[in-house]
């Protein structure tokens, strides 16, 4: 699959950080559209007037968390299917975030490489893409 067939696919990047958000923002931007959210309070905003395909979300920024975020999303019917990605050290992935495993697609571990966080988000993208195919397939003409 040709890296523009993801373009179809809508991800929100949420995180506080701007060197992060541009970095991955780069790294992401031939697999997918990506909209970016400075925080969680932002994510929640945007998720809300257009709800993306996938979720890739820093698990520590101030006022609103990405666990925070993750169950807000959860408890609203038109928003509970949006795949989620974490981004959070190692220990909070094993102390706060594996509760959620429900729901979350997958963890990235602080610090990562940025191809190994292309990897993963690309699998996502990849799987959504081909539903989005499959739909539009076997739809009536």
């Amino acid at each position: 699959m040709s890296a523009a067939t993801g373009k179809s696919v809508k991800l929100l990047l949420a995180d506080d950080n701007p060197l992060i958000r541009d970095l991955v923002l780069k790294a992401l931007e031939p697999v997918c559209e990506v909209v970016l959210a400075a925080d969680g309070a932002d994510a929640l905003l945007k998720v809300i007037d257009e709800p993306p395909d996938v979720i890739l979300c820093d698990f520590k920024m101030p006022a609103l968390d990405g666990r925070q975020l993750f169950e807000k999303l959860r408890g609203r019917q038109s928003t509970r299917h949006i795949p989620f990605l974490f981004m959070a050290s190692r220990a909070d992935i094993e102390e706060r975030l594996r509760p959620l495993v429900d729901g979350v697609e997958d963890f990235i571990i602080k610090p990562f490489l940025v191809k190994d966080l292309v990897r993963v988000t690309k699998k996502v993208v990849d799987r959504l893409h081909l539903e989005k195919l499959q739909s539009m397939a076997s739809r009536p003409a």
